[in-house]
């Protein structure tokens, strides 16, 4: 898969590791941060919040960038995807949110799995966006 960060020698972690990764960077981010760090769950939220905000921004950048190269028939491909990919990311994060259900943190939890799978799909775009021509499975070839 375009994009794919797999090491060979690296142990493979679950979906729900990187989420709860995200999770720890996003409070280490906020207890680091000085006065204006999370002192409170709405803090909490308000972070988690605009690390999202911020992932969906760069996303609809480099999915921008991305349709520009595009023929009729695969901008049409590439929309139908991205519908899936948001309705399965939105699902998905509901679906790992569940633990936290009746717990206050439950939107920093789902908004640290949305955040994750957010990046990972920046990584898969951007990786279209600096694909060879000689890579088979690039749709728009950067040269």
């Amino acid at each position: 898969m375009p994009g794919s960060s797999h090491r060979l020698d690296a142990p493979s972690r679950p979906p729900r590791f990187h989420a709860i990764r995200d999770l720890v960077v996003i409070v280490s981010l906020a207890l680091v941060a000085g006065p204006c760090a999370a002192q409170t769950q709405a803090d909490a939220n308000t972070i988690a919040i605009a690390a999202l905000q911020a992932a969906n921004n760069d996303l609809n950048t480099a999915y921008t960038s991305l349709r520009t190269r595009l023929n009729d028939q695969q901008k049409a491909a590439l929309s139908a995807t991205e519908t899936a990919w948001a309705v399965f990311r939105d699902r998905h994060c509901v679906f790992e949110s569940q633990r936290a259900f009746h717990d206050p943190s439950q939107m920093v939890v789902r908004a640290a799995c949305l955040t994750a799978l957010t990046r990972d799909r920046l990584a898969q775009i951007n990786a279209q966006l600096t694909c060879k021509s000689s890579d088979l499975a690039c749709v728009a070839p950067a040269n």
